[in-house]
C-alpha cells in the first residue's frame, strides 16, 4: 500500500491518495480485514465487482475483501467537504447526503478515466495526454496514476465551487476528533473531545448544527464518530500494551464500565477486547 499527499490546491478536499498492489501465486488468496475511516473513497480498480470507478461510503463495522491473482487500485480518501460534488457524479439518488452511502457504494460511468489511469499504471504503455492530463514517462507508474485521478477530481470538484461553510465545519469536526489519518501524528489522544457538547463548543457551533452537518457529510452522528474514535484508541492501546487492564482502559476512555467497551468493540470489530488483547499476547 502506497500513499501520496494531495496537491496543495486539493488539501481541503482530499486527505490522501492510496494505491494498493497485490500479486499472489496461482490458486492462493488473501483475506483482507478492513475498518474504514468515516469518510468516502473514490476508487479506480478495473474489474472490481462494484465497478471500475466506484464511490465507497464508510462502513459501520469491519468488512472483508478477498484478493486473488494480481491487481491494483488507485483511490482518493475524500474530506467531507468534497462529498456532495463526488456523490453528484454517481447520480441524483446519491447526491443528497453521505448517510445514504453508509455501508453502500455507487458506481460512476467514466471509461475514459479508467483507461487513462490504466495506461498510466502500466510501465512502457502508450500514454495519452488529454484534458490537461499528462502522465510523463519520467514519473513512476503509481505517481502517474495518482496524477490522472487527481486531475479528474480537480476538474469536477472545482466545477462544483468552493466548499461551503457546512463542508468546512465537517472537515474541522473530523480533524478535531482525530478521525483522519493525517491527524494521528500531531494530536494527543487526551485532547480529543469525549462529548458532543464539548466538540460543538470547541468548533464554535451548536450540538444541533453539528449533528446535522455530521450526518450530511459523513453519514454518522457526532456521537458515533466519537465512539468510533474511542474504539480505535482502545485497539491501539491494547496493541501497544496487551497487559492493560480492560476495566482501567474503559474508565480512561470514558465508558461507563467494561461491559460497554466490550459491547461496542464486538459490535464494530467483530470480537471482544479481551480476545483482541489475547491475540497481541500470542503474536508477541
Amino acid at each position: 500500500m502506497s500513499r501520496f499527499p494531495p496537491p496543495a490546491d486539493l488539501a481541503n478536499l482530499i486527505v490522501h491518495f492510496w494505491v494498493p498492489e497485490w500479486n499472489l501465486p496461482r490458486g492462493e488468496s488473501s483475506r483482507q480485514v478492513v475498518l474504514t475511516y468515516p469518510v468516502v473513497n473514490a476508487v479506480v480498480q478495473p474489474g472490481a465487482p462494484e465497478g471500475d470507478l466506484t464511490v465507497y461510503g464508510p462502513r459501520t463495522r469491519v468488512s472483508y475483501r478477498v484478493l486473488v491473482g494480481s491487481g491494483w487500485g488507485v483511490g482518493a480518501l475524500l474530506r467531507p467537504a468534497a462529498v456532495p460534488a463526488v456523490l453528484a457524479l454517481a447520480g441524483p439518488s446519491s447526491a443528497s447526503a453521505a448517510r445514504g452511502l453508509v455501508d453502500e457504494c455507487a458506481a460512476i460511468e467514466d471509461p475514459r478515466l479508467v483507461s487513462e489511469v490504466t495506461a498510466a499504471m502500466q510501465p512502457g504503455a502508450a500514454r495519452r495526454a488529454s484534458d490537461g492530463v499528462v502522465a510523463s514517462g519520467s514519473k513512476r507508474p503509481l505517481e502517474a496514476g495518482v496524477e490522472v485521478l487527481a486531475t479528474w477530481l480537480r476538474a469536477r470538484l472545482f466545477a462544483a465551487g468552493a466548499p461551503d461553510r457546512d463542508g468546512l465545519l465537517a472537515n474541522a469536526l473530523l480533524e478535531l476528533l482525530d478521525a483522519l489519518p493525517a491527524g494521528a501524528e500531531h494530536r494527543a489522544s487526551e485532547l480529543v473531545p469525549r462529548r458532543v457538547a464539548d466538540a460543538a463548543r470547541l468548533l464554535g457551533t451548536s450540538s444541533r448544527t453539528l449533528e446535522r452537518v455530521a450526518l450530511a457529510y459523513t453519514g454518522f452522528t457526532p456521537a458515533a464518530l466519537i465512539r468510533r474514535r474511542r474504539l480505535q484508541e482502545a485497539a491501539e492501546r491494547l496493541r501497544c500494551d496487551p497487559t492493560l487492564e480492560l476495566a482501567e482502559l474503559a474508565q480512561e476512555l470514558g465508558y461507563a464500565d467494561h461491559a460497554h467497551l466490550t459491547r461496542d468493540f464486538r459490535q464494530v470489530l467483530g470480537f471482544t477486547p479481551s480476545g483482541y488483547r489475547d491475540r497481541q499476547v500470542f503474536s508477541d
